[in-house]
């Protein structure tokens, strides 16, 4: 008797497990194949499931409640306290100039006032599960554009919370639309309050108790159950589904069992929020899309010109060059997938009509589906912004910095953690194309040909604290470790190689520290150099966070790819 709903598990499993491999066969993104595997088995395609379906659409639902529980616990409240600033400053300015454009051109067409702000505020957000899985895909999350660009999503992804809670207080109240802001306002306030409370005082002894009880299935059990409560509560207060279990993850965020939580629940978020792909996809209405399709391209153009215009100009403002502004701002060009959420929501409180809700979903649907080809297209662009002649900065007579002669990806992720360590770096790079393409991304790297004395020059001044090389070339390498041995002999210099026969050759040349260029071997390098320089302990412990962590994909949604591999 429970043929029909072990039937649609079974359709919705097979054609997320169908539309992953064929996007990852075709290197396209999984969350594409989800909305075209969605439209296609949903009520404008083969009608196989009904979208408005209502467990459907509460397990798409939880699939979010669980993102918005990593986001909030890869925060804290002590981060937020310290860079509020940061957030706010980045998030506020390009959420305004996007927001207030396309606001603008929404009332110019005939929206109300508060309808044409709030979908303004919605389309300036970007696709948080998209923009991390190709920075992830690049090793650009840790670079300093990539920094930034994690920042602004973390920002926007707060702002969706916030926004979705004011269009459905919206819609439950009768008041004046100032005391509906206010109302609303107040109880997130005092949902932050309540939550910060909970965790110092209840949740680590409601853990302890459990771990105690030494049961990995009691353990998974209380992880769902403390997210599911949270959402639950957020919801009757209220607020929203997702906000709480925005907030079970804040409050969990500074324990020492968020570790294990996150692991517990990853399986399900990933499910879960695959579900919620499909059900965004079952809404769309393919036949529709076509005979509209010159409307939607205009459109299209038209909101990534506007957005990544306004992200460019934001990133400028804080202080990012040129290439680096290009690259920001043509990788947060898509719409966001909270963007469905809450158009759902502004429909629902009669904000928006039916066709609007429709046309605005395709048109970030779309956005969606192009952005991988507009990261390449912005990585093309920003590499062309680089200009040859760029000066180099002025460090100052006083600072001392580790060289890296060699900037190859190797090179960027020893960067990474020098940035994160707060060690000052110049990377010397004679390959103009390498050095367009560390640029954009924010690097420090400079054209020097290592075979001449320029390269030697800072160290023979005693600017340098120590030299890593990451030369393949053996003349090259040669020349340049004489010639640092001659000017400045007490200079630690550390080399790395990812031909292993070179091993050989750099321990002949009297250099105590020498590596094979890999995973493995990139923590022990970086904290040799740091050590070898003077760093710090806790210089090197941030250092060892950022190189030693294994690919971090547990705030991005991989979908069934979990549930294929764990048949597999």
């Amino acid at each position: 008797m429970h043929s029909a709903g072990l039937s649609i598990a079974v359709l919705l499993l097979g054609a997320g497990v169908l539309s992953l491999s064929l996007t990852a066969a075709l290197g396209f993104s999984p969350i594409l194949g989800f909305f075209i595997a969605g439209a296609i088995i949903g009520e404008h395609g083969l009608s196989l499931v009904q979208g408005q379906d209502h467990s459907l659409r509460l397990l798409a639902e939880l699939g979010v409640c669980f993102l918005m529980f990593d986001i909030g616990i890869h925060l804290s409240f002590r981060t937020l306290a310290k860079r509020w600033r940061s957030f706010l400053g980045l998030g506020i300015l390009q959420a305004g100039l996007v927001g207030s454009t396309v606001a603008a051109i929404l009332l110019w067409s005939g929206f109300e006032i508060a309808s044409a702000v709030l979908v303004g505020i919605a389309l300036s957000l970007s696709s948080t599960a998209l923009v991390l899985r190709l920075m992830v895909d690049h090793n650009e999350q840790d670079s300093p554009v990539g920094k930034r660009v994690t920042e602004l999503l973390v920002f926007q992804d707060l702002a969706a919370i916030v926004l979705l809670v004011v269009t459905l207080g919206i819609g439950q109240s009768s008041g004046s639309l100032g005391s509906t802001l206010l109302m609303t306002v107040l109880r997130l306030l005092a949902a932050g309050i309540a939550a910060a409370l909970i965790g110092r005082f209840l949740l680590k002894p409601f853990f302890c108790w459990i771990a105690k009880v030494n049961s990995d299935e009691v353990f998974t059990a209380s992880a769902l159950f403390f997210v599911l409560l949270t959402s639950w509560l957020g919801e009757s207060a209220g607020l929203s589904l997702a906000f709480g279990a925005f907030l079970a993850g804040l409050t969990l965020s500074e324990s020492t069992f968020s570790h294990l939580v996150r692991t517990e629940v990853a399986p399900f978020r990933s499910l879960l929020l695959s579900l919620f792909f499909l059900s965004i996809g079952m809404t769309f209405n393919i036949e529709r899309m076509l005979n509209e399709l010159p409307t939607l391209s205009l459109l299209l153009a038209a909101f990534i010109s506007i957005k990544a215009a306004g992200n460019y100009v934001s990133a400028r403002s804080v202080g990012l060059k040129h290439a680096e502004a290009v690259r920001f701002g043509v990788l947060l060009a898509q719409g966001s997938e909270f963007a469905f959420v809450i158009f759902a929501a502004l429909g629902s409180a009669l904000l928006v009509d039916t066709a609007t809700t429709e046309l605005l979903g395709s048109l970030v649907g779309l956005s969606l589906a192009v952005t991988p080809l507009l990261a390449a297209g912005g990585c093309i662009l920003a590499r062309s912004c680089v200009r040859r002649d760029d000066p180099e900065p002025d460090l100052g007579k006083d600072e001392r910095e580790i060289i890296i002669v060699g900037f190859d990806d190797f090179g960027q992720r020893i960067a990474d953690a020098f940035e994160a360590a707060g060690i000052v770096y110049r990377a010397h790079e004679r390959d103009w194309s390498r050095i367009a393409y560390a640029r954009s991304r924010g690097f420090q790297v400079h054209y020097s040909d290592p075979s001449r004395p320029r390269t030697l020059s800072r160290a023979s001044t005693g600017q340098v604290r120590a030299v890593v090389s990451l030369l393949e070339d053996d003349a090259v390498v040669r020349q340049l470790t004489a010639g640092l041995r001659q000017v400045a002999p007490d200079i630690p210099v550390t080399a790395a190689t990812s031909d292993p026969s070179r091993l050989e050759l750099l321990f002949s040349l009297g250099l105590e520290h020498a590596y094979i260029k890999s995973e493995q071997s990139l923590p022990i390098l970086v904290d040799e150099i740091l050590k070898s320089c003077g760093a710090t302990t806790e210089q090197r412990e941030r250092a060892a966070q950022v190189v030693s962590k294994v690919e971090d994909t547990s705030a991005i949604p991989r979908g069934l790819l979990d549930f294929a591999s764990a048949a597999a």
